[in-house]
C-alpha cells in the first residue's frame, strides 16, 4: 500500500514534468520544483511569519 505521502512526492514529480519544459535552464527547472514544494509545505512562508 502507497502512503499518502509518497501518492503526493509522485504527484508533485507529475506536475513538475508537466511545467519542466517551459524553464530552458536546469537551474530555473530545480527551482520550479522548489517552489513548487515550498507552496505545499506545512511551514508559513516567511512574509506571513513577520506579520
Amino acid at each position: 500500500m502507497t502512503s499518502p505521502v509518497n501518492l503526493w512526492k509522485q504527484e508533485l514529480r507529475g506536475l513538475h514534468s508537466r511545467l519542466a519544459p517551459l524553464f530552458h535552464s536546469v537551474g530555473s527547472q530545480h527551482r520550479c520544483l522548489a517552489y513548487l514544494r515550498g507552496l505545499l509545505s506545512e511551514r508559513p512562508s516567511i512574509s506571513y511569519a513577520m506579520m
